[in-house]
C-alpha cells in the first residue's frame, strides 16, 4: 500500500481515493432450460442474457476484488 500511495496513479475526480467499486454486466449465451429459468438471466436494462459482478480496482487499474456472479435480472441499485 505504501508504494501505491506514493505512485503517480490517481483517480481523476477523486485523487484521495484508494480504490473504486463498480458493477459490470457480462453477456452470456441464452441459457438452456425452461423459460422461467431463462428469465432470471435476462437483463431488461441491457436487453441481453448475462451475469452481473461487482469489481474493486485500485488507482493503477488492477482488480483487487471480484464478487460472485449474480443473475442478470438482479438490479444493481
Amino acid at each position: 500500500m505504501q508504494a501505491l500511495a506514493e505512485s503517480e496513479f490517481r483517480f481523476k475526480y477523486f485523487p484521495v481515493a484508494w480504490y473504486a467499486m463498480d458493477i459490470t454486466f457480462q453477456q452470456t449465451n441464452v441459457p438452456t432450460g425452461a423459460c422461467k429459468e431463462k428469465k432470471l438471466y435476462y437483463s431488461g436494462k441491457h436487453s441481453l442474457y448475462g451475469h452481473e459482478v461487482e469489481v474493486s480496482v485500485v488507482t493503477n487499474g488492477f482488480a483487487i476484488d471480484c464478487t460472485k456472479f449474480y443473475k442478470g435480472s438482479m438490479s444493481d441499485k
